[in-house]
């Protein structure tokens, strides 16, 4: 960066000297106008000094010629050499290469610049290095079903249970940047897990999405405009050759994915019933109740009435269902999947209620060898071994040869 010059040795005004390096670079001011995304009345008033160089125009103005940020916010210029201004571009393009996290005012000016957008955009949303966004006022739960939020109608999470949501705002980043997006802690402190992507790709355009999964015991009010994600806007050393593409990136074709019956899907519907007969409730002082199921690993559910507490219950353990074959490593979570696995080898199943989940599953018994079956999406040319027709086999066992299990292995 270039020291500031003394003031008794100043020649050119901020006009002058902008108007110099127009002259050096062959544009006029229409021409400057567009390779700034500015107005001409804004090229205009800077070259005429009558008005200052904003810090939003120097930045655009230190892009397009090459020079610190801060160089067009000096009061005065000297006649520069020729090689000192190459060594001061040198210097300003080998900072600008290393990129980096934009701050509060820096931020502000990207978007008056139309870099990125922010719609609705408040300015209080933004923070020292980050920006806040909001909880929107569409839902889906984990079946594809549309959960509508209101600003006097908030929606009640309760325990164990998982929706997906979007942000109330939408986003715009210009191919230059990226976005890292982080969960705001005031989440975590209440039991909220916020799952959600790491980052926002360059030139993606559109709202953001997460899941809100209640681990803690207690329901957990969601209401419209409530602070979610906090995303720090990066700029990269350069703008990537390619362009952003997201086909699954909607919330249309995310309630089509949630909708889907896929393995995971199948296997929880196969285990339901079961964990839902294993579900014992316990009554509690105060008139409360506490359901849950005593070998397996995770948190019971209190609730004022017992089949509240029981269907509670059986929520929270879908959600920590999703969690867990997410394949997140944490003490809590493997210790659940081991538990699943263990409750999953106690269940015993006869011939017919065997077949039965092997059709579920979509599994296709080969015509010379009734144990070898061919299951889509899992294996090809799996060996079960069914029971006789008086015999039994545990849940685990006859799943696990079609690898319907390995999701949950730790």
């Amino acid at each position: 960066m270039l020291d500031r010059p003394d003031p008794n040795t100043i020649r050119l005004s901020p006009g002058e000297h902008l108007k110099a390096e127009m002259k050096r670079l062959k544009l006029d001011q229409n021409q400057l106008a567009s390779k700034l995304g500015v107005t001409r009345q804004v090229v205009n008033y800077a070259v005429n000094d009558r008005k200052p160089i904003s810090r939003g125009l120097a930045e655009a103005l230190g892009r397009l010629m090459g020079l610190p940020e801060d160089y067009w916010l000096r009061v005065g210029f000297l006649d520069l050499p020729s090689e000192e201004q190459v060594s001061a571009r040198s210097s300003a393009q080998t900072a600008r290469d290393k990129g980096g996290t934009l701050v509060d005012f820096q931020l502000e000016e990207a978007i008056s610049l139309g870099q990125i957008d922010i719609t609705p955009f408040d300015v209080a949303l933004v923070k020292q290095a980050s920006v806040d966004f909001t909880v929107g006022s569409g839902g889906l739960d984990l079946d594809g079903k549309p959960v509508q939020l209101e600003a006097e109608n908030p929606y009640i999470l309760r325990p164990g249970q998982t929706i997906n949501f979007e942000t109330e705002q939408s986003i715009y980043l210009q191919n230059k940047y990226i976005g890292r997006v982080g969960a705001t802690t005031s989440l975590s402190r209440q039991g909220i897990l916020t799952l959600h992507g790491l980052h926002v790709d360059p030139g993606y355009e559109g709202k953001l999405q997460f899941c809100l999964s209640n681990l803690g015991q207690s329901d957990y009010t969601v209401c419209f405009g409530d602070t979610c994600l906090s995303v720090e806007i990066v700029e990269l050393s350069s703008p990537p050759l390619g362009e952003f593409s997201d086909p699954n990136g909607d919330r249309g074709a995310t309630q089509d994915l949630l909708a889907q019956r896929s393995v995971e899907t199948v296997l929880f519907e196969i285990l339901e019933p079961h964990l839902s007969k294993a579900v014992s409730v316990t009554s509690l002082a105060g008139g409360r109740f506490q359901a849950g199921i005593e070998d397996l690993a995770t948190q019971k559910t209190t609730h004022p009435t017992s089949q509240s507490a029981r269907d509670a219950f059986i929520d929270h353990l879908r959600s920590m269902y999703v969690v867990a074959i997410m394949g997140h490593k944490a003490p809590p979570l493997d210790k659940f999947r081991c538990s699943l696995l263990d409750f999953m080898k106690k269940i015993s199943l006869s011939a017919s209620e065997a077949v039965g989940v092997l059709d579920y599953f979509g599994a296709i018994a080969d015509d010379d060898c009734p144990s070898l079956f061919d299951v889509p999406g899992l294996q090809d040319q799996a060996w079960v071994e069914l029971p006789t027709s008086d015999g039994q086999v545990s849940l685990f066992d006859l799943l696990e040869p079609i690898g319907a299990v390995e999701l949950l292995y730790v």
